[in-house]
């Protein structure tokens, strides 16, 4: 997205849930006397931040590690002909994709994937002069 490589965050809005979660578990799972008993927590379960670039770009954040749920790792980048998503690689441009069905990435991956995957996916093979004795 170039920030700071052509384009600047310009504005932040965040947002935070109570943090009860943490405060949950321990009360469900841990013993009279356990250490947690001592921690006071004051950071949310979930926060979530809006972020704009000096070009109008809009990147949504979210944060959450303590709140039950299954795992998820999904990155979203969307534009004007389409949208790509990550874990798993799908992509869905106009107008080569219809019907509401995502499509392979890896056939897009010479035009759309970044310099640095690019670059940096498969480092070379170490050498002996990598190696220590």
């Amino acid at each position: 997205m170039d920030v700071n490589r052509g384009d600047r965050v310009t504005h932040i809005s965040s947002f935070g849930t109570p943090s009860l979660g943490l405060a949950e578990y321990r009360k469900e799972h841990m013993p009279p006397g356990d250490p947690s008993w001592k921690e006071t927590y004051i950071g949310s379960d979930r926060t979530i931040s809006l972020v704009q670039t000096a070009k109008g770009r809009v990147i949504r954040l979210e944060h959450d590690v303590s709140t039950p749920h299954p795992y998820s790792r999904i990155n979203s980048l969307g534009g004007t002909r389409g949208v790509f998503e990550d874990y798993p690689e799908r992509i869905y441009i106009e107008p080569d994709h219809t019907n509401d069905e995502w499509g392979d990435f890896g056939k897009y991956a010479a035009e759309f994937d970044h310099w640095l995957w690019k670059e940096h996916a498969n480092p070379p093979a170490a050498t002996a002069a990598w190696t220590t004795s």
